[in-house]
């Protein structure tokens, strides 16, 4: 028994010059309404299958970006002093290796404002590294004194590890988390836009009532005391002794019950409504992230393969020069022509794996992935399928089309063999037997069916085989 899957709905128009097959998905993507079809069996298949081959890339930007984040930590140390890790932490090797990631960084920003154009403004991952490379070549270069040295390498490693974070977070598992993390992190900045003046009014009116309080000594100072004691850190200590009738500087009862009336206002509205408030919002966003977790993943995935896509295919470029006399064209035939190939046909899954527009599987069929990976190698490519019959059909040529039949056809036939013999299962010793007993079976009724017959008949059978024609 055998299933198919039919992509030809999703597939692009199979030109020479490929075409991008995310566009329908990017789509569906951007309209609210047509979001909850990214969980259609039809639409995550084709997601998990491009992503099976293309997440290698994923793999690689967070490690390179979490290599270079830890040797900016190290350099950051040691530029501080106070850690003792000794005069490499600053030399020169690990400044040029520092100095080459934040020009691969560069690069790789140029062509995410080149692919995504004005949208690229409206991310807050990108601002983040847009900061590190602010940051980051002044802090490496400029000559510094320690306090300015130590306040950018303070915002730097803010920025490196909140970009580590949501690279991390595109991985289609901890895809929920980011999304909940942005998702909260934007209620929060509406509700606190929205409330801010009656937080700041909350800070003059201590600034003016507390003056004798060091924690409310200038404007600067009120501010952040407010905020904090937003969170809870009151430190009652402090204002208890400012409210205290004291006749001699005019501070009376009436002034002591209009601060006490006033710290009990600011409890009230900003540390039981507010803070309430906050931590409802934050429970709602998350279970409704929580229902639209299959979706989350899918948008991580279209969002990372839409990246991939435009990028190997030059679509940011103008048209005039990606044509096929023009001169991107023509300088893409030098050394790495080869690579870029070789990564477009492993992420185009319809101009290689998927050139039918259907995937057929064996859902009953025993699985050898082992075998399959030795079948891939052996092809030079990595297939999405791993039941062992599957491999088997593939050895066989049996149903394979255009480039992967010439590229099996290629193979020697002592190869194919034993791969053939590899993927397919050892039978048993039960099986051997029942299958000796059938052939035996068949074999006695045919010889008893042959001894029934006449004895014209019997040599005239005996002679067919080797082409002869019997006799009337």
């Amino acid at each position: 028994m055998s299933g198919q899957v039919d992509f030809s709905c999703l597939a692009p128009p199979l030109r020479p010059q490929k075409a991008p097959e995310m566009p329908v998905l990017m789509r569906l993507r951007a309209d609210p309404q047509l979001r909850a079809l990214l969980q259609h069996p039809v639409l995550t298949a084709l997601l998990y299958l491009k992503y099976d081959r293309a997440r290698w890339f994923h793999y690689c930007n967070v490690l390179l970006f979490l290599a270079f984040t830890v040797l900016l930590t190290v350099y950051v140390f040691g530029l501080d002093g106070r850690a003792a890790l000794g005069g490499w932490a600053t030399g020169g090797a690990l400044r040029a290796a520092l100095t080459a990631g934040l020009a691969l960084l560069t690069a790789r920003e140029l062509l995410q404002m080149l692919i995504t154009g004005p949208l690229y403004l409206l991310s807050a991952e990108n601002w983040a590294e847009l900061a590190v490379l602010a940051l980051g070549y002044p802090l490496l270069w400029a000559p510094l004194t320690l306090p300015t040295a130590r306040h950018l390498s303070a915002w730097v490693m803010v920025a490196a590890w909140l970009e580590v974070a949501m690279n991390v977070g595109r991985t289609p598992a901890l895809a929920p988390y980011k999304t909940m993390m942005e998702s909260i992190a934007l209620s929060f900045g509406r509700l606190i836009f929205l409330y801010f003046g009656l937080v700041m009014a909350f800070a003059i009116a201590f600034y003016l009532v507390f003056d004798g309080v060091s924690s409310f000594a200038t404007f600067g100072v009120s501010m952040p005391k407010v905020i904090a004691m937003a969170t809870g850190e009151f430190d009652y200590g402090d204002l208890s002794e400012a409210m205290v009738v004291d006749e001699a500087s005019g501070v009376r009862a009436g002034h002591v019950l209009s601060g006490g009336l006033l710290f009990i206002c600011f409890l009230f509205l900003i540390f039981i409504v507010l803070m309430n408030l906050l931590t409802s919002l934050a429970v709602d966003d998350t279970q409704a992230i929580s229902r639209q977790a299959a979706v989350m993943a899918a948008d991580n995935r279209i969002v990372l393969l839409g990246y991939l896509e435009n990028f190997l295919l030059l679509s940011y470029l103008p048209s005039s020069l990606k044509r096929p006399g023009g001169p991107l064209r023509a300088a893409g035939q030098g050394a790495c022509s080869g690579l870029k190939e070789r990564v477009r046909r492993r992420v185009l899954l319809f101009h290689t794996a998927l050139s039918s527009g259907r995937y057929r599987f064996l859902p009953n069929g025993p699985e050898r992935p082992l075998a399959c990976r030795d079948v891939a190698h052996a092809c030079g490519k990595r297939q999405c399928g791993s039941a062992a019959s599957l491999c088997a059909r593939w050895l066989t040529l049996d149903g394979c089309v255009g480039e992967r039949r010439q590229q099996l056809s290629e193979l020697p036939a002592a190869t194919r063999q034993q791969l053939l013999d590899l993927v397919l299962k050892p039978q048993s010793l039960e099986e051997q037997l029942e299958r000796l007993q059938a052939d035996v079976g068949r074999l006695s009724a045919q010889l008893s069916d042959l001894l029934q017959r006449p004895a014209g008949d019997r040599g005239a059978g005996q002679r067919a085989p080797s082409g002869g024609r019997a006799s009337p």
